[in-house]
């Protein structure tokens, strides 16, 4: 089905059979063309070896929602595509399958957007790109909004924005999975709206990076709000500019190394810094604006345990510093490094050069905290615990 020449379609469109094409998009809206509406039902499909549904050219546009409760499916190109200008005004709702052999949905080129966002409850998959691809100038001014229940997937990464003037304008909300080689790709572009994760989501990098951010050109923010982040997060020169900073909005373990600009623990944030793996995971932040939260390390050993490291200010808390200990091969009266800053430490109720007792999960183990002046372990910009077994296992 095919709509050109400026003309409008005010009835919109409902599929609820099956739309095949070969060469042509199973449903394209261009040239300046309307769409008001396009609803695939849940008995609808719409297979092509090109686009499954396709709005390019300036003034091409669907003024209402596509809304797919079906499968959209295509041997090559994208299930969904908006180029050259195109607009969904509305929400792309699905809830159903899309499914492309590139990309699942690709928005891309100078005034090309999807203006109110997409929601996704169902399953969008790209078959050699991204799930999802901004790319061009493209834009997603109403966000992404990944529910309990939504997967994104891609082979190559489950979210792509590249190019100058590419961007997310509404973020990424992610309660569902986001998954790829790499999670979330951003690369000379930004998501002005930020990524965040929430209770129950996941965002999954394969090869072992969940969120790659380079050559940012605006600030992308991270919210964490709970759920997890399998892999790691890195932004390519957190110290140029403040374009990736980190707020912990509840309660979040890493399960991989992150490198970014700064560190933000509220009054809500509890970050715990994982160990395990032999090493433990490392925060890496340019600045640390810090906050009245809760920083917990997780501790397995003197050498598996997590790390934070600030580049360029101090460690600054105002809230607390915890411990969650899970003991493979501690022993009393080790001495573990568990962050480094530039200048001297910076915590409530810490002295330098002595040592405060601070909370943990463990009947067997208590922990002082101090900074690296405390019995000449290092320096003032170094903080330290010092673990002391308190009961045995009878």
């Amino acid at each position: 089905a095919e709509d050109s020449g400026a003309s409008h379609i005010t009835g919109g469109i409902t599929n609820s059979g099956s739309i095949f094409a070969a060469d042509e998009p199973g449903i394209g809206i261009f040239s300046g063309s309307k769409v008001d509406f396009i609803t695939n039902t849940s008995t609808g499909t719409i297979e092509s070896y090109s686009s499954g549904i396709e709005i390019s050219g300036a003034g091409s546009e669907v003024t209402g929602t596509v809304t797919n409760n079906g499968t959209i499916k295509t041997l090559y190109d994208a299930g969904i595509y908006v180029g050259g200008g195109g607009k969904i005004t509305g929400q792309l709702i699905n809830a159903g399958l899309i499914q492309g052999g590139y990309s699942g949905v690709k928005v891309t080129g100078a005034g090309s957007d999807i203006t109110g966002g997409i929601t996704n409850s169902g399953t969008i998959i790209g078959g050699d790109d991204p799930g999802i691809a901004v790319s061009s100038g493209g834009d997603i001014f109403g966000g992404i909004h990944n529910t309990a229940t939504g997967r994104i997937a891609g082979w190559t990464y489950g979210i792509e924005v590249s190019g100058t003037a590419s961007n997310i304008t509404g973020g990424i909300d992610n309660l569902g999975t986001i998954t790829g080689h790499t999670g979330i790709r951003v690369i000379n572009s930004q998501i002005s709206g930020g990524i965040t994760s929430e209770v129950g989501g996941t965002i999954e990098g394969t090869n072992g990076t969940a969120i790659e951010l380079t050559n940012l050109n605006s600030e992308t923010p991270i919210t964490l709000n709970g759920g997890h982040i399998l892999g790691d997060v890195l932004d390519n020169a957190p110290g140029v500019t403040d374009y990736s900073p980190v707020t912990v909005g509840g309660a979040f373990a890493t399960e991989g190394n992150f490198n970014v600009s700064d560190l933000i623990i509220p009054a809500a944030g509890n970050l715990t810094i994982g160990s395990g793996g032999g090493g433990g995971n490392t925060f890496t932040t340019y600045a640390m604006t810090g906050g009245a939260g809760i920083l917990t390390f997780g501790v397995a050993s003197s050498i598996d345990h997590g790390f934070l490291t600030v580049t360029n200010a101090p460690i600054t808390l105002t809230g607390s510093v915890q411990v969650n200990v899970d003991p493979v091969g501690l022993v009393s009266g080790d001495t573990i490094q568990i962050g480094t800053g530039s200048g001297a430490v910076s915590i409530a109720g810490l002295t330098l050069g002595t040592p405060k007792a601070v909370a943990d999960n463990s009947y067997f183990w208590s922990f002082l905290m101090a900074d690296g002046s405390y019995n000449a372990l290092s320096a003032t910009n170094d903080l330290w615990l010092i673990a002391t077994q308190i009961h045995t296992v009878q």
